[in-house]
C-alpha cells in the first residue's frame, strides 16, 4: 500500500496547451520504413523508468505505445468543436484504488498509479486489471489553482468515464455522472480551498454486462426482459468464456476515465456550447451561443475554409440564432471536405470552433431506386467496419496520431465512409473525419442482453422497465446532441443485430426528432421493424456461389411492402481471415492476440486467398449496386483481439491487404453506384 500521495504535483498558472489544428507526426505506415526498434525501445524505456510508469503485463503493442509519456500523456486540445486558448490538461499519473462497494469517500491509502486516460484493464494504464462490478475504482490527483478572480469559474472536463462517475474536490461532492461514453463538466469553483493546492477524487461503478450469464451451454430461451441500465458496445467481462455466445466477437471491458480530463478557468458569463446549423442549399448558417451566467451580445465571425479571409461577420444576443450569409458555399464531401472557421466572442470569453456545409437525405432516383444523396447529388457509401479498439490502449488510442492513422489508412483504400461499431469516440476523431473527409456511419453502443440469432431473430423486442429506458435515451440523446457539429456523420444507428433492442419504432422516431438533418438506421442487421430510412442486411456468404450457397446480398426480389422506399444497404458482410498456418508462414503471428483462441467467419489458406476473396467481394457489391444497392461495409478494418479477420493486424503494423492492391476496384464501384 502506497500511504501518501504519488501525484502531488504543481502546474501554477494556465498556459497554452497544444491546439487541436497544430499538426502531429504521425507513426510509419504499415510497411514503411520504420525507425530504429533497438534504439527507440532503448530511450523509451529509459523514460518511463525514470517517471515511475511502464506498460503493464505482455498484451500487444502499437508502435505508437513508445510515444506515450505520463507528463505529457495526449497534449492535444480535447474538444475541437469548442477551441480555447488557455487551459490545462490533467492526463498523467494518478495515485488509484479498487475498494468494495460499500466505501462513500476517497480512501486514506493508494494502491498506486495509474496513467490517465487509460482504461484500468489496459496495458497502458500501468495496472491491467480486471474490474467488476463489486468494486469501486477510485483516483486522485492534486492540482494548483487559485480561486478565479472577478466572479470566474473553473471548469473540470472529463471527456468519458465508464459508467457512474462520482467526483469530490478537497473531500467535497462536487457532481456525479452517469453514462460511458459522453463528455460531461462540472464547476469546481464552490469547491476551491483558498489555498492554491486542490484534491481532486474520482470514484467510478462500472458492472459492465454482469447479470447476463448467458452462454452456449444454455439451452433456455431468455424471457424478453432486461434491466440494463448500460450501454456497453462490444465490451464483455466474459471475454475468458469460451462457452459465452460472443465469445469470439466481444472484448476486453473497458472501466473508469477513458479519455482526455482537463480544466478550463473561465469568466463569470461564458460560453457553455455552440449550436451550428449550415444550410448548403441557401448558403446561410445559424450559430446560437449558448452561455452560462447570463445573457448579452455575441459576435460570430466565418472564416473561409483556408483560412486566409473572414468571409462574414454578425452580433446578436445570446442564446438565440445569430443569422450569417456565407457567398458561394463550398460543400463539404469526402473529396473536397471544406470547412469553415468559427470565432465566437462573448465578452472576455472567446472560442474556435468550425463547421462544413454538407446535406444528406435519401430519395428516389430518375429509375425509381431509393438512394442516398450528398448534397444533391447521388453517392453509394463504402466502407468498413472500425470497432476502435487497441490492443495496449483498449477504448484509448495511444496518441493522436494513431488515432487519426485508422481513418487515414481507410481513405488510402479507397472508402468514402466507414461505420463506426457500436462504441462513440473521443471528439478528436470525429474531427479527424471533418478534416480528411470521410463519411460516419454512427451506431449507439449496444446494450445487455447480447445474445445470439437463435434466441432474437423474429422475436419480439425486448422488455425495459422505465427507469432503464430513462438513463439509455439520455445517453442516446447526449450522443446525438454532442456529436451533431460533425459534418461528417451522416447516418444514426440505433440498434445492432437485436442486441438489447426494444421499443424500435419509438426509440427510432426519438433520434429523427432529436436529429432531423440526418438519417436514421433503425437496426442493423437481424431484425427490421420497418422503420428508418434504411434496410439493412448483414450477411457473411461468400462472394460466389457455392455447394449451394447463395453469394451474399440481395437486391432484386426483396418485398417492397418490408423495404418501404428506404435505402438498401448491407450493414456487414466479409470477415474472413487467414488461418492460424497461414498467419505463422507469412509472418503475422508476432502481430497477433495471444489471450484468445482465433477467429474468423471463413477461414483462408494466405493472404493471397484473402486478397482474391476481398476482390471478389468488391465484384459482388459492384453487381449489387447496379441492382440498386446504396451502401457496403465490409467486416473490418483490424483484428480486434482474437477476431483475425482484419484488412490490418490488431497492431496496425501490417496489412493483409495491400490498400493500393484495392484501391482502384474500390473507388471504382463508388463511381459507378453514384452514378446520376
Amino acid at each position: 500500500m502506497v500511504n501518501r500521495s504519488l501525484t502531488q504535483r504543481r502546474f501554477g498558472p494556465f498556459v497554452t496547451g497544444r491546439r487541436a489544428h497544430d499538426p502531429v507526426a504521425l507513426f510509419p505506415r504499415p510497411g514503411d520504413r520504420l525507425i530504429p526498434i533497438l534504439l527507440l525501445c532503448y530511450f523509451w524505456t529509459a523514460a518511463v523508468f525514470a517517471q515511475g510508469w511502464r506498460p503493464a503485463g505482455d498484451n500487444l503493442k502499437t508502435g505508437w505505445a513508445h510515444q506515450v509519456r505520463p507528463e505529457s500523456v495526449l497534449p492535444e486540445y480535447p474538444r475541437p468543436e469548442l477551441e480555447r486558448a488557455q487551459w490545462q490538461n490533467l492526463n498523467g499519473l494518478w495515485d488509484y484504488a479498487v475498494t468494495g462497494s460499500q466505501a462513500v469517500k476517497p480512501p486514506s491509502s493508494w494502491q498506486g498509479t495509474i496513467l490517465v486516460p487509460f482504461c484500468i484493464e489496459s496495458s497502458l494504464s500501468g495496472v491491467q486489471k480486471r474490474f467488476t462490478g463489486a468494486n469501486y475504482l477510485w483516483y486522485h490527483r492534486d492540482f494548483t489553482a487559485m480561486r478565479p478572480a472577478d466572479g470566474g469559474h473553473l471548469l473540470l472536463h472529463i471527456g468519458a468515464c465508464d459508467w457512474r462517475t462520482v467526483v469530490f474536490l478537497n473531500g467535497t461532492l462536487a457532481g456525479i455522472h452517469a453514462g460511458g461514453y459522453d463528455p460531461f463538466t462540472l464547476d469546481l469553483t464552490p469547491f476551491l480551498r483558498d489555498s492554491d493546492t486542490q484534491s481532486l477524487a474520482v470514484q467510478v461503478f462500472d458492472a459492465t454486462d454482469e447479470g447476463e450469464p448467458v452462454t452456449g451451454a444454455d439451452e433456455n430461451k431468455p424471457a424478453p426482459h432486461n434491466q440494463s441500465y448500460q450501454p456497453r458496445g462490444k465490451q464483455t467481462l466474459l471475454a475468458d468464456d469460451p462457452d459465452y455466445f460472443f465469445h469470439d466477437i466481444t472484448y476486453t471491458s473497458v472501466s473508469g476515465i477513458w479519455q482526455t480530463v482537463w480544466l478550463e478557468q473561465v469568466p463569470g458569463q461564458y460560453i457553455s456550447n455552440l449550436e451550428v446549423h449550415p444550410d448548403l442549399d441557401s448558403g446561410k448558417v445559424d450559430v446560437t451561443v449558448l452561455t452560462e451566467g447570463g445573457d448579452g451580445p455575441v459576435t460570430v465571425a466565418v472564416q473561409s475554409p483556408d483560412g486566409r479571409r473572414r468571409l462574414t461577420e454578425e452580433q446578436g444576443p445570446a442564446n438565440a440564432p445569430v443569422h450569417l450569409s456565407v457567398p458561394a458555399p463550398q460543400a463539404w464531401s469526402p473529396g473536397h471536405p471544406a470547412l469553415y472557421g468559427l470565432e465566437v466572442t462573448f465578452g472576455p470569453d472567446r472560442v474556435a470552433s468550425y463547421f462544413g456545409f454538407r446535406k444528406i437525405e435519401r430519395r428516389k432516383d430518375a429509375h425509381g431506386i431509393t438512394r442516398f444523396y450528398l448534397n444533391n447529388h447521388p453517392i453509394f457509401l463504402y466502407g468498413p467496419l472500425d470497432q476502435g479498439f487497441w490492443p495496449d490502449g483498449v477504448y484509448t488510442a495511444p496518441t493522436d496520431a494513431a488515432l487519426r492513422h485508422d481513418l487515414e489508412v481507410e481513405k488510402r483504400f479507397g472508402f468514402n465512409c466507414v461505420r463506426k461499431h457500436i462504441k462513440v469516440e473521443p471528439a478528436r476523431w470525429y474531427y479527424w473525419a471533418d478534416r480528411l473527409g470521410l463519411l460516419v456511419w454512427q451506431d449507439f453502443p449496444a446494450l445487455s442482453p447480447v445474445l445470439d440469432s437463435a434466441h432474437t431473430v423474429n422475436h419480439p423486442d425486448f422488455a425495459r422497465p422505465p427507469e432503464a429506458k430513462a438513463q439509455i435515451e439520455t445517453e442516446m440523446q447526449r450522443m446525438v446532441a454532442t456529436l451533431s457539429c460533425h459534418p461528417s456523420i451522416i447516418i444514426w444507428t440505433v440498434f445492432n443485430e437485436a442486441w438489447g433492442q426494444y421499443d424500435t419504432q419509438r426509440v427510432t422516431g426519438l433520434f429523427k426528432r432529436w436529429d432531423p438533418t440526418r438519417l436514421v438506421d433503425d437496426a442493423s442487421g437481424w431484425n427490421d421493424r420497418r422503420c428508418g430510412d434504411l434496410f439493412d442486411e448483414h450477411d457473411y456468404n461468400s462472394p460466389y456461389q457455392r455447394e449451394g450457397q447463395v453469394p451474399f446480398g440481395k437486391v432484386a426480389g426483396l418485398d417492397p411492402n418490408v423495404v418501404l422506399n428506404r435505402v438498401i444497404v448491407l450493414g456487414e458482410y466479409g470477415g474472413r481471415g487467414i488461418s492460424n498456418s497461414g498467419l505463422e508462414g507469412e509472418g503475422f503471428m508476432p502481430h497477433v492476440w495471444k489471450h484468445k483462441g482465433l477467429w474468423r467467419y471463413e477461414e483462408l489458406r494466405d493472404a493471397a486467398q484473402l486478397k482474391k476473396a476481398f476482390l471478389d467481394g468488391v465484384s459482388r457489391v459492384r453487381e449489387l449496386a447496379r441492382e440498386g444497392l446504396g451502401a457496403a461495409i465490409y467486416t473490418q478494418l483490424t483484428d480486434v483481439e482474437g477476431e483475425v479477420n482484419g484488412l490490418m493486424t490488431y497492431d496496425r503494423a501490417k496489412f493483409k491487404v495491400p490498400p493500393d492492391a484495392v484501391q482502384d476496384r474500390i473507388q471504382a464501384v463508388i463511381r459507378e453506384g453514384s452514378a446520376e
